[in-house]
């Protein structure tokens, strides 16, 4: 042996993400004495291992590298092992079948442990059979293989590289390996991850996940980030293949593009196995194997269907290759990068595979099963494929399979414009349908698009939606159809909390429930009246009808209902104070929602935690969980809820003096919410900007301007109006957030020995001036209705006074008397209210009576 080759000098860059990967690749390497490193084209093969080679060198054992990418010749490849070995000419120059014994006894000799075999995919039917005999002659030497396939040899220890870890949201997208691989090779600014604007971070996540984890694409991507930025190589992604077209000088021309390395497997293919990549390319994201057959049948020519060579085994053949990946469930996958590159090639087939492939996912849709969430992307293809057709009904069949896996996990408008040529083509198709699109078609596809233009926050288009499936049903639709589409358009009308039109869709759901004996559909309207209840503050009312709720669904196995319903109950105790009981509620509810597979819903309830947090003071744990319930909404798409996240993690940050966070925080959740039309959503985010002035108090920083902040904040909340009430009183968010605003600013004031506060309980049944008397007004209706009425206007920083008319109409409501009675009534009521510490307060204008506006309202739990 004249030489032990080390590893290419190219692959010398540090290797990122892949630390576990190699300790796992030597362990196995250790204990096997044939190892092949399999993976497709780009995955970082011929990088691990020469890194695992230079390693072993470091550790002072002897190892080596050989490169076999540029031999194609099966008969040649002893020869080049030989030579890139350094093993000298004499010591091979003996009769062919004793090289692979020669080649093995010279690695033995020199006491090499390790030798890496480079690329062999093209030559692997050649090199298996010399390459056991060459092992035989080399123990105890230890052999590395990579190949974008496996050898299959007896005894052979595989190891397939998988690609890297992928940011889950754009929340933690910077702590991904692929993300920190981009950055690394983009160089210049982008290698300090603190030169990214939050503007930059929903772009960087969209990016990353596009390249899918696969090192050639990322540090081929990261190569025109310098001359293109964030935003343009995010733009120019849908045509990867040229984006991703040039790699660094002198790279082979396998490694030097995604098209370079992808073109080389596919000239190891033989036609059959390229029509059959083809016409996979049809797929998007994961599919079934028996899917992927149906398919490669319809794509092979007549001829090739009565030879031998079924689908499954072209199939698993290149599943062997490595142009499809495993997806787990026994599920294949192809990379973005391969189906491009195949879906280039679709002309050449003469068969319409997407009707096949259409076929096989409206045949799902019948099987009586709920496709799984992985055939999201597939049934959108199938869907988009039946509109193209004009096959309206096949188009709805897809849409209600697929709307049924977007409402769950989303993203809730994903599938919208799908929705909208639905609706276009059912209007226009329908005189030639014939009847074949039923009513309940009809309103299904109007009732999806309704939803998720609520969950975008679009609430006018989808009233409108809505009230069109619900008409739709009313005239001429199942129960339980029509139950679902109540259900739905209730549920965005409490979005609005609009309570009224709320309880009437609800209970209307309840009786066509009832009538159809839907257990199911009647307990969940139950459990959403109550809901109405409990945002009406009839705490006893909603706790009723959440409990019967609750027995209904457990009876019946529906859990994912039951979480959320625990969750409300627990909503309820926090509003009473009652904070160890609401924690149990939603320790509880997390714990069935984890197991739902719902982000959503589990999202919400670690909110709820965060937010029970923060009421107790433990700022700490409040801001971890408020953080996790924040991430996955990101990428949902439901913007109130999202609104809501983010505001309770702004309130939390602010408390514990991390403005700048929060104020970055309240700013991006602003720009999403530019589309929407949700006030309420707006209100509540502005709301929690009022823990940032608190800030500013406690820093006694222009305490008196951020005092005025606090307060134009509370009145925007209080001035809202949701149906015919202010949000602040029906909407338990708004009344948490004003509790927590009320429990940290009046030690503030009271330190500043401010005398202008008016303490105030839920209804004015309880105030206190300052530090002064506590007044009880519990037994005196009338006084307490007012003093509402007149801490609810100085609130909503209303201009002009009550009349004495309106103070009438407040305190005796729906009672008539004589103009006389009248101002007596008001008169001895208003002497009371004087008397009992509001007299210095109470000022008058051309209008009638109101606060001074110099105080400083803060609503409590209790005095």
């Amino acid at each position: 042996m004249s030489r032990v080759a080390p590893p290419p000098v190219s692959h010398f860059d540090p290797l990122i993400g892949r630390d576990d990967v190699v300790r796992r690749i030597e362990a196995l390497v250790a204990s096997r004495p044939l190892v092949t490193l399999w993976g497709p084209a780009g995955i970082g093969k011929t990088r691990v291992a020469s890194h695992i080679v230079r390693r072993a060198l470091d550790d002072g054992k002897k190892a080596t590298f050989v490169d076999l990418s540029r031999v194609r010749d099966g008969a040649l490849v002893l020869s080049v092992i030989g030579h890139e070995l350094g093993i000298a000419a004499t010591r091979i120059a003996r009769p062919g079948d004793r090289l692979p014994e020669a080649i093995g006894t010279a690695v033995r000799d020199a006491g090499i442990a390790l030798v890496v075999l480079d690329n062999v995919e093209q030559i692997g039917a050649a090199l298996a059979p010399a390459l056991i005999r060459i092992m035989a002659s080399s123990s105890p030497t230890h052999w590395l293989v990579t190949s974008r396939e496996r050898l299959d040899l007896a005894g052979e220890a595989t190891f397939e590289l998988e690609p890297l870890a992928l940011p889950k949201s754009s929340a933690d997208v910077l702590e991904a390996d692929a993300t920190r691989l981009l950055l690394a090779r983009a160089g210049g600014r982008w290698t300090d991850p603190a030169s990214l604007s939050p503007d930059d971070i929903p772009v960087l996540f969209e990016i990353v996940r596009e390249l899918e984890g696969v090192p050639l694409a990322i540090e081929l991507a990261a190569g025109r980030m310098g001359s293109l930025g964030l935003r343009a190589v995010a733009e120019r992604l849908p045509a990867r293949l040229d984006l991703l077209g040039r790699g660094a000088r002198g790279a082979p021309e396998r490694q030097a593009s995604a098209r370079g390395a992808i073109l080389w497997s596919w000239e190891l293919l033989t036609q059959q196995h390229q029509r059959a990549l083809t016409a996979m390319a049809v797929f998007r994201g994961s599919f079934a194997i028996d899917a992927a057959c149906a398919v490669v049948h319809a794509a092979l020519e007549p001829s090739s269907r009565q030879r031998a060579t079924l689908p499954i085994d072209l199939v698993q053949d290149l599943r062997d290759k490595s142009l499809l990946r495993g997806a787990g469930d026994g599920r294949l996958a192809m990379s973005e990068s391969v189906r491009a590159f195949a879906a280039e090639r679709a002309a050449d087939l003469d068969a319409d595979v997407e009707v096949a492939h259409m076929q096989v996912f409206l045949a799902l849709t019948r099987s009586g099963s709920p496709p799984p969430l992985s055939d999201r992307d597939n049934l959108m293809t199938a869907a988009r494929t039946a509109l193209d057709r004009s096959k309206v009904e096949h188009a709805l069949e897809l849409l209600r399979a697929l709307d049924a896996i977007v409402t769950r996990s989303g993203p809730f408008g994903l599938h919208v414009p799908l929705l909208d040529r639905a609706i276009t083509s059912t209007v226009a198709n329908s005189n030639e349908a014939g009847g074949a699109i039923t009513s309940e078609l009809v309103a299904f596809v109007r009732s999806a698009r309704g939803r998720a233009h609520a969950m975008a926050g679009r609430h006018a288009e989808a009233m409108r939606d809505l009230e069109d499936a619900v008409g739709i049903l009313r005239a001429s639709g199942p129960p339980g159809a029509l139950a679902e589409a109540l259900l739905a358009r209730g549920t965005a009308a409490l979005t609005l909390r609009d309570l009224t039109v709320a309880s009437a869709c609800y209970e209307e759901a309840v009786a066509v429930s009832d009538a159809a004996g839907d257990r199911l559909g009647a307990a969940r309207a139950r459990g959403n009246l109550a809901a109405v209840a409990h945002d009406a503050r009839d705490f006893d009312g909603a706790r009723r009808g959440y409990t019967q709720a609750i027995e209904t669904l457990e009876l019946i196995g529906a859990s994912r209902l039951a979480a959320v319903l625990h969750g409300n109950l627990g909503l309820i105790d926090q509003e009473l104070g009652h904070f160890a009981a609401a924690r149990a509620r939603f320790e509880r509810a997390h714990i069935a929602l984890e197991a739902q597979g719902d982000p959503r819903l589990l999202s919400l309830a670690i909110g709820h935690l965060g937010a029970l947090s923060h009421e107790e003071g433990s700022l700490e744990a409040a801001i971890v969980d408020l953080e996790r319930a924040a991430r996955p909404l990101q990428d949902l798409g439901d913007k109130r809820s999202q609104a809501i996240a983010a505001g309770r993690l702004v309130a939390a940050l602010a408390d514990a003096d991390r403005g700048a966070e929060a104020r970055a925080v309240l700013d991006q959740a602003r720009k999403t919410l530019s589309e929407s039309d949700d006030r309420i959503a707006f209100v509540l985010l502005e709301l929690a900007g009022a823990f940032i002035a608190l800030e500013r108090v406690r820093r006694n920083e222009g305490t008196n301007s951020a005092l005025e902040d606090i307060r134009q904040r509370v009145a925007t909340v209080v001035r809202c109006e949701a149906g015919r009430h202010s949000v602040a009183d029906v909407s338990d968010d708004a009344r948490t957030a004003l509790r927590i605003l009320a429990a940290r600013l009046s030690p503030l004031l009271t330190a500043r020995k401010e005398s202008r506060i008016l303490y105030v309980t839920d209804g004015a049944r309880r105030f206190r001036i300052g530090d002064g008397d506590l007044v009880d007004l519990e037994a005196r209706r009338s006084a307490r209705l007012i003093v509402a009425a007149l801490v609810d206007a100085l609130e909503r920083r209303d201009r002009g006074g009550l009349s004495q008319s309106d103070l009438f109409a407040t305190g005796w409501p729906g009672e008539r008397a004589a103009p006389a009675a009248v101002d007596n009534r008001v008169n001895v009521t208003l002497s009371f209210i004087r008397k009992a510490g509001l007299g210095p307060w109470l000022k008058s204008d051309e209008h009638g009576l109101f606060l001074d506006p110099s105080l400083f309202v803060l609503r409590v739990r209790e005095l």
